[in-house]
């Protein structure tokens, strides 16, 4: 039966509740920060319509819940059992919301990925509950982003962005997305949120050495036609945008700094993972290394940015 509750052994003892039926369309019909990010090539893709309003997308969640069934349930089961006492000394670092809730979906609400919601609502397509190494880890890296978005949190996730090179802007500062980049942009439910953080690239093969001030971006190659593709996938174009200097605000016309044409973005984030569209997501792929404390070479290619990690979440609880 949903609502189904499972004790993580976390710092504060979360309580993990598995819902669905109407408990689970509340949650989803919240209006939260990713709701508020939206563009209108967001509206577009998910929705495959021209004419899509955010009360549609709202709607639609009613035909993508999904019920648990018995063997769904027994694979969260074993999920955080293996939380519980594989990752037991890292687990007990973290303060989490008091109650977790999980949601299951056939995965159309959001191009088949895992995401969170609100501040304690983590949303799961049933293609991904299943018992693999694989799927458990998807599940510990959305423990991260429920982690993150905490406000008992945000300081320690600021320290954490620092370490690998993301720097928050200054609310003085804080600007918003040309309107025209600003409909075409892709939002992110782990990480709603554009122009709050820049990093210090330098481009490769450039004379002069200079650092640029640059700011994460995933935005549409092109408006949607679903002639062309319904994946929002294929439109995805992943990027960083350059700021001014001083007022930090994108330059104009607009610059782009690709990840593959910076001298100087890996030796800040690491080579731990290929996830590196923003620091959130960096983080929550070495959040998962820490957690499973892997020695494995071929995954733990920097092992500094998972000690640094741990450095700064055991220093914020002493």
């Amino acid at each position: 039966m949903a609502g189904q509750e499972f004790s993580l052994r976390n710092a504060n003892a979360s309580v993990i509740e598995l819902i669905s039926g109407e408990e689970a369309l509340n949650e989803l019909k919240q209006v939260d920060d990713y709701f508020n990010s939206f563009s209108r090539f967001d509206l577009e893709s998910r929705l495959q319509s021209s004419t899509a309003t955010l009360d549609d997308y709202i709607a639609s969640f009613a035909q993508r819940i999904v019920n648990w069934n018995e063997k769904q349930k027994q694979c969260i089961e074993n999920y955080i059992d293996y939380i519980n006492t594989r990752c037991i000394d890292q687990l007990q670092l973290l303060v989490l919301p008091a109650r977790i809730l999980v949601v299951l979906t056939d995965g159309k609400d959001a191009s088949d990925d895992a995401h969170c919601r609100n501040n304690n609502v983590i949303v799961l397509p049933q293609h991904i509950v299943i018992m693999t190494d694989s799927k458990r880890e998807t599940f510990i890296h959305e423990l991260f982003h429920i982690w993150s978005r905490q406000k008992t949190n945000m300081k320690v996730r600021d320290e954490l962005y620092a370490s690998i090179g993301y720097h928050r802007i200054s609310i003085d500062y804080q600007s918003e997305l040309p309107s025209d980049l600003s409909e075409m942009k892709i939002t992110n439910p782990d990480a709603p949120f554009v122009m709050k953080y820049f990093i210090n690239l330098k481009k490769k093969n450039h004379q002069k050495n200079k650092i640029y001030k640059c700011t994460p971006i995933i935005h549409a190659s092109r408006p949607f036609k679903p002639k062309y593709s319904t994946s929002m996938f294929d439109y995805l174009v992943a990027t960083t945008i350059v700021l001014d200097e001083e007022t930090y605000e994108p330059k104009q016309p607009l610059e782009y700094l690709p990840y593959d044409q910076a001298a100087n973005f890996y030796a800040q984030i690491g080579n731990n993972t290929g996830y590196i569209m923003h620091p959130e997501e960096i983080l929550a792929d070495n959040f998962v290394l820490w957690m499973i404390a892997t020695k494995n070479p071929n995954r733990l290619r920097t092992p500094t940015v998972v000690q640094n990690m741990n450095a700064i979440i055991a220093r914020s609880v002493k």
